[in-house]
């Protein structure tokens, strides 16, 4: 059994939100504070609150004997193995490929659970493909696997 748990980068998180903090600021500079509704302001912190709170949640990756699943806040997909044509480890760019992190799809209808762009497992089902990223540090873990060796062409 693999248990994985992947999250944005703590350096990325702090990236993002100073960004956010950044337009806040000019925001703020440009109207003046006396002209800013504190509903907005307290709006956009609690945006900020929930945007650290997302950021943080880790996605969960959970291969078994019969099954494979993955979760991601509220979204949890899991996949009977016997169900699996193909799996494959695979680099991906997630901008680039889907167009950012979280749940995404891409062009060619592949389904994405994008934490960081690197290593993925690539997931061939009958009819949809899933991108599953983690961590390099979990690589030999997933080489080793015995059910990921058998399928791997």
């Amino acid at each position: 059994m693999i248990k994985i748990k992947h999250r944005f980068n703590f350096s990325t998180t702090i990236a993002i939100l100073s960004l956010v903090f950044v337009i806040l600021f000019f925001i703020v500079y440009q109207v003046g504070i006396k002209n800013i509704n504190i509903y907005i302001l307290i709006s956009f912190i609690i945006f900020i609150f929930s945007l650290f709170v997302f950021l943080r949640v880790p996605q969960k990756l959970l291969i078994d004997n019969n099954h494979l699943s993955v979760s991601f806040l509220f979204i949890k997909k899991t996949i009977l193995l016997k169900e699996i044509r193909q799996i494959k480890i695979e680099q991906i760019n997630a901008l680039k490929e889907f167009g950012g992190f979280g749940l995404r799809y891409n062009l060619k209808g592949d389904i994405g659970y994008v934490m960081s762009s690197g290593y993925c497992l690539k997931i061939d089902l009958d009819k949809e493909s899933y991108y599953i990223s983690f961590n390099k540090k979990y690589l030999n873990k997933l080489l080793n696997n015995e059910f990921i060796k058998i399928n791997q062409s």
